[in-house]
């Protein structure tokens, strides 16, 4: 909850796509950072501390994103299926992380995807932010601008 917080009064002066980008890549570094070290009883208590300042610290500007493309009137409904997909994807984690520990007997593997998808995650916030950026300066051509909600 602090995270949310501190995220929610930082992206009040911020890009929300530079926020969002930086937090997936906080997390991503995080989890290098997991990966490498001893797995002591420091190291993993410092990781959960880690994870859990960064995890809803991404709500605000995914908020504020979606409020900003799509419009506040819809906010609602795409934040409730944006959460919806989070809470699917969270069950494939646990299940799939349950799978690679029986077939490897460690978590590594899905640590190294967890990476892979917060990294991933952290270039399309990236890319939104540019999208946006070419959008405002006009750079689409007129037929690929988007038209503005009704």
């Amino acid at each position: 909850m602090a995270g949310s917080v501190a995220a929610g009064l930082a992206v009040q002066r911020c890009s929300m796509t530079g926020m969002l980008a930086s937090l997936y890549a906080l997390r991503a570094a995080g989890i290098a950072l997991f990966l490498a070290a001893p797995k002591t009883e420091a190291a993993v208590l410092a990781f959960s501390a880690w994870m859990g300042l960064t995890y809803m610290a991404v709500l605000p500007p995914t908020a504020g994103l979606i409020g900003q493309r799509y419009g506040v009137q819809r906010l609602p409904t795409l934040l409730g299926i944006t959460f919806l997909l989070h809470q699917a994807g969270a069950f494939l984690g646990a299940w799939l992380g349950g799978v690679l520990l029986e077939a490897t007997g460690s978590f590594d593997a899905m640590w190294t995807i967890d990476l892979g998808l917060a990294a991933a995650a952290a270039a399309v916030s990236l890319a939104l932010g540019a999208a946006a950026s070419a959008r405002r300066r006009g750079a689409f051509a007129p037929a690929l601008r988007p038209r503005p909600a009704p």
